[in-house]
């Protein structure tokens, strides 16, 4: 009975801080995700966002995630693999920014937006740069396409979201593209979004968001359609793994 009580409370806390974190003093109206996709698996990405502010704000946060497992099943046996990816390049266009990851133990970039001597009231568009790259998937027989366009930690609304993701080479004919969507951690598709294939993109869009939800993309491609993918060191990939759960494992432990 007790193991069930801590469930539950674990369960109500996280779900009591989430909606304490919800911002209202902004929306996003709208927000396209554009990315241009190497043949090495690095991804030149654009971001376009219209913000409306209700009250007086210095600007935002964007958060980009980088520290990312993934679980692969073959040949009898299930393996997890631990990445961190590499955040090059970012930028800001016209506002003032600055680029930061001490306090999330390199789990994501964050870009904070703004100026300390300036408040913003109204509509205003932020256009965010970056390269992503991915290290090599390590996975014998097949590559993977795996991506969050979208990640589950926007504390607004988000009105409408866009996203066109085109490739320097073709897909292969017959992609299966498996679209997840919604809150972290679903294995679904609440969003209801349908994506739109041609033979080297990928588009699809979604309205009104609520916080906290995300939209990753994946399928399974053939060995050797990413090239010149930039290798991971195993023992690296523990040690991030392990600040990972040690850090999570803190703030579980705060929050109760």
């Amino acid at each position: 009975m007790k193991r069930y009580l801590i469930v539950i409370l674990v369960a109500l806390t996280a779900f009591t801080t989430k909606a304490e974190n919800v911002d209202s003093g902004y929306h996003i109206e709208d927000w396209t995700y554009e990315a241009q996709v190497h043949e090495n698996n690095s991804w030149t990405v654009t971001e376009t966002m219209t913000v409306e502010f209700h009250e007086p704000r210095h600007g935002i946060y964007r958060h980009i995630p980088r520290l990312f497992v993934r679980h692969h099943d073959g040949l009898g046996e299930s393996k997890k693999y631990t990445y961190r990816c590499e955040i090059e390049g970012a930028r800001v266009d016209i506002f003032e920014y600055h680029l930061d990851d001490a306090d999330n133990d390199q789990e994501s970039l964050i870009i904070r937006i703004g100026s300390e001597d300036e408040l913003l009231t109204g509509r205003h568009t932020y256009i965010i740069h970056y390269l992503l790259v991915y290290p090599d998937d390590r996975y014998p027989s097949s590559d993977e396409l795996k991506h969050t366009v979208l990640g589950a930690d926007c504390n607004t609304n988000i009105g409408r979201f866009r996203f066109n993701i085109k490739f320097d080479k073709k897909l292969p004919a017959g992609l299966t593209l498996q679209t997840l969507s919604g809150e972290w951690g679903g294995e679904g598709n609440s969003l209801n979004i349908v994506p739109t294939l041609t033979s080297n993109s990928i588009s699809g869009e979604a309205s009104q968001i609520a916080p906290f939800c995300g939209i990753t993309l994946q399928a399974n491609l053939p060995e050797g359609f990413w090239k010149g993918t930039k290798s991971v060191s195993p023992i690296r990939a523990y040690l991030f793994a392990a600040l990972f759960i040690l850090f999570m494992t803190m703030c579980l432990v705060y929050e109760l």
